[in-house]
Formats: structure tokens, sequence, C-alpha cells
């Protein structure tokens, strides 16, 4: 697309909103989707609820508010996941950041409109010769033989790293060389130390 709207940021779902209501016709728009806001009718990012997965929406994320307050929060979700959903319907292309999300979104969208790029990391700069690499390893305390797995980002319930955590402890077994690296702030930081 040479010429067009390109929306993204960190509420790419409210951009998608207001290009879908600003493009001209005939203006292309290319929406990039990062998370599950467009699947969920409570526009949450990870689509969680107890801290497991929830696929299928049965409100049980506003279960413990009173009927009333429900059946208003279920209407107005029920009417913004349709909102979302017009909008990104607008889109002529829908770059989306893993398989998973094309899956999602291949219920609202044509799936012959989304393209899945996965986030990438600009390596300018960084390490790349076996030496260098070595020696990053060992000034973060890890040796050459060391299985490491790192993960960076916000540290949050809706990244679920405490699943991880129990998962890695799976994987590596009884791996005395495993190493797993959790970098990031956020409200579990404490818990996750």
């Amino acid at each position: 697309v040479d010429q067009g709207i390109r929306t993204h940021g960190s509420y790419n779902y409210r951009s998608i909103l207001m290009a879908a209501e600003a493009k001209p016709q005939r203006v292309p728009l290319v929406a990039l989707v990062r998370d599950n806001r467009f699947a969920c009718p409570h526009h949450r990012q990870a689509m969680l609820q107890g801290g497991k997965l929830c696929s299928t929406c049965d409100f049980g994320c506003i279960a413990d508010a009173p009927r009333s307050v429900r059946e208003v929060v279920a209407y107005r979700m029920r009417v913004n996941q349709q909102i979302r959903t017009e909008a990104i319907q607008q889109a002529t292309r829908v770059v989306v950041t893993s398989s998973y999300l094309r899956d999602q979104l291949s219920a609202l969208v044509d799936p012959n409109v989304i393209r899945v790029v996965p986030n990438a990391v600009a390596m300018t700069g960084s390490p790349t010769t076996p030496e260098e690499i070595a020696e990053l390893r060992r000034g973060a305390g890890a040796q050459a033989e060391d299985f490491v797995w790192l993960t960076a980002g916000r540290l949050t319930e809706a990244k679920n790293h405490l699943g991880l955590l129990d998962a890695f402890g799976a994987v590596a077994g009884d791996r005395s060389t495993a190493r797993l690296w959790i970098a990031g702030i956020g409200e579990l930081e404490t818990d996750l130390r």
C-alpha cells in the first residue's frame, strides 16, 4: 500500500476505530492487531478470566456484579464489540502478530485480508558473533552450555508469567542448566521475584 491509513500504537484498537470512521472512500486502511480486544466483548487484551483464557464469552468477567449492573454492562459490551467489528471490517488489510489472532479475527473479517507478521525486535548494535554472544551470556551469569529463555514485557496478569513459570519448570525438568529470565516492570513484579 503506497498511500493509505495505517493504524498502530499502544491503543491500536482505538486507532482503528478512529481511522475507519475518518477514512475517505477508496483509501486503504491497514489495521495492526496485537491483542484480543477485537475478539473479546470486554476488550481485554488477554481474554483472561481468573487466570484462564476464556474463548467463548459468557460474561463471566462481570459475574460478581449485581444483576442490574451485569445487564447494563453486558449490553454495552455487545454494542462496543459491534462497533469494533464494523471498524475492523473497513480495513483493506489486517496485520496480526500471531496465528492465534489470525484465527480469532477470521470470524470477524475476510480471512484473505489477514496477514501474520510476528512482533520483531531490531537487532542493530546487538551482539552477532559467537564470541560477542558468549561474552554477553557470561556477563549475565550464564555459561555457554546453559539453556536460557528470556521474556521481556509488562509484568501483568495478561502476560501470564506465572503460567510461563509452570510451563518452564515442566520443560526444564531436571536440567540444572536451564535458566528463565524475566525482565520488566508492572504490578506482578513483587510476586515474580
